[in-house]
C-alpha cells in the first residue's frame, strides 16, 4: 500500500567542471507483514544513500593513487565521508 514520497539529491559524477546532483522521488510503503514504512531501494545508489554506487566506485579508486585529503579537495568533501 502506498505511504508518500519525497525528493532527495544525489551526488554523481562531476561533469565538465560541475558537480552533478541528481533530484530522485523516493516512494516510502506501508509494509502489510511488519506494520512499519518501508522506503524504496535504487539499486544505483551507494550504501550511504546520498551517493551513487558509481561515484562510491570513483573516490574508492582514486584513494588508491592518492592521499585522503588530496581526494577529498579534488571532489570537494571532508575527509571524513571519504574515510
Amino acid at each position: 500500500m502506498y505511504c508518500d514520497r519525497h525528493w532527495r539529491g544525489v551526488r554523481d559524477f562531476s561533469g565538465g567542471g560541475f558537480r552533478v546532483y541528481l533530484e530522485l522521488e523516493v516512494r516510502r510503503v506501508w509494509c502489510r507483514h511488519c506494520g512499519g514504512v518501508k522506503q524504496e531501494r535504487l539499486d544505483f545508489l551507494a550504501d550511504n544513500p546520498r551517493y551513487t554506487r558509481g561515484f562510491a566506485f570513483e573516490v574508492g579508486r582514486r584513494c588508491h593513487n592518492a592521499s585522503l585529503k588530496s581526494v577529498a579537495d579534488a571532489l570537494h568533501l571532508d575527509w571524513h565521508t571519504i574515510r
